[in-house]
């Protein structure tokens, strides 16, 4: 039973406790009939867990022989009348005797809350408590008190809760691979399953880290999921999407036929740009090779830098350079710049060179939309370690499929 519930048990109690005691029924107990055990439970179910229970006294417990007097348990004792020419009460509370009964008040007999009886046969309403406390507590009849609930008895595992009287619980903390309240349950362990934009996939099925699966949805042809390598990543293969530009530096017309070269130190007369013979991951045997002398303080952006030619570009459009370098440890990056209709540049894009300890590379992609506007777009190449060496081969430039 709620306490909204009890307390209507208890204005129906008194209610019928102010009937006169005059029917002769003797031994009785008042009940609300919607609860058959109202009378036996303190407060109607004050307690959550129903943790005690309160046992009712009989008016021969009480030596009561006439009148109403309370139960101890929130119910109306109805202990008879007394013979003409006496009175309840007069004897002592509820009792016959000869003479005049004197009530008791709420304050004389410490009750806070509830019913009692006034010693004179009539029962007398103390009132209510103030949330949350109830009336009535383990053997503390006629009392506000407040009775603590349990983490067990919320249904709560971890983290911090009102304990119901103003106080608070603390209920512990998750085991490894849960999170309180991950699963959408406040107080309660549960896990964060991940999800596909979090693991940067877009395709397939991968765990969710709870112990499901999450689908991340399918790619768009020419793109397949893994078309690059990558496990559940839409991608396009090389067979699939063929290069818009691609260079090895085989040929003698691939350099340097439309590509400009040039370095920011004037002072600096030995650096060079060339088509070298060098083994290359191409299959070939010649690569670019950047090279620069001893930078002058005074040089702004120091460095020796090589752009290709321009390759048509569309706003709006997403372009890809792959690029293989052997550098060692030497500073150098792969730039991917958009031009508009003037040839003035409009957008740039940047990747940084890995060492390799002079072995061919594949370095990180760069990859970029082309903004609005775009006409064109090249590739640069910049060498920044003075008076060092890198080459360069495999240049590809992709357009990627919408």
């Amino acid at each position: 039973m709620s306490r909204l519930r009890a307390s209507a048990c208890l204005g129906a109690l008194l209610a019928l406790a102010m009937i006169p005691s005059c029917l002769g029924l003797g031994d009785t107990v008042s009940k609300d009939p919607a609860s058959p055990d109202a009378g036996s439970h303190h407060d109607g179910g004050s307690l959550l867990d129903a943790s005690w229970a309160c046992t009712p006294k009989t008016c021969a417990e009480l030596d009561a022989n006439c009148g109403d007097t309370s139960d101890g348990c929130n119910g109306v004792l109805h202990c008879g009348k007394c013979p003409s020419g006496e009175n309840c009460g007069a004897a002592g509370p509820n009792r016959c005797g000869v003479g005049a009964c004197t009530p008791t008040s709420c304050a004389q007999a410490g009750a806070e809350c509830g019913l009692i009886g006034d010693g004179c046969g009539k029962s007398l309403s103390c009132g209510g408590c103030s949330a949350p406390k109830t009336c009535g507590g383990p053997n503390q009849p006629n009392q506000c008190t407040c009775l603590p609930i349990t983490c067990a008895q919320a249904g709560k595992d971890c983290g911090q809760l009102s304990d119901g009287c103003g106080g608070t619980l603390e209920c512990g903390t998750c085991p490894t691979g849960k999170t309180c309240g991950a699963g959408g349950v406040a107080n309660v362990c549960g896990c964060a399953a991940t999800t596909c934009a979090a693991q940067g996939k877009d395709c397939g099925s991968i765990p969710d880290g709870c112990g499901a699966s999450l689908n991340c949805g399918t790619c768009k042809a020419p793109k397949s999921c893994g078309g690059l390598g990558t496990p559940n990543v839409c991608g396009c293969s090389p067979a699939d999407c063929p290069p818009i530009y691609q260079n090895s530096f085989e040929a003698s017309s691939d350099f340097p036929t439309g590509w400009l070269t040039w370095q920011n130190c004037p002072t600096d007369t030995s650096w060079s740009v060339s088509r070298e013979f060098y083994p290359a991951p191409s299959g070939g045997s010649y690569g670019l090779r950047l090279h620069t002398t001893g930078f002058v303080s005074a040089c702004q952006y120091p460095g020796v830098y090589a752009l290709s030619p321009p390759i048509g570009a569309q706003p709006g459009r997403t372009y890809r350079v792959l690029a293989m370098t052997r550098n060692a440890a030497n500073v150098g990056s792969t730039d991917l710049l958009f031009y508009d209709a003037g040839e003035q540049q409009i957008g740039a894009q940047q990747t940084n060179w890995q060492s390799d300890a002079w072995q061919y590379h594949a370095n990180p992609a760069v990859t970029a939309v082309a903004p609005a506007g775009s006409q064109a777009l090249r590739v640069r190449f910049a060498l920044t370690t003075p008076s060092e060496y890198a080459d360069i081969d495999l240049i590809q430039v992709h357009l990627e499929p919408l």
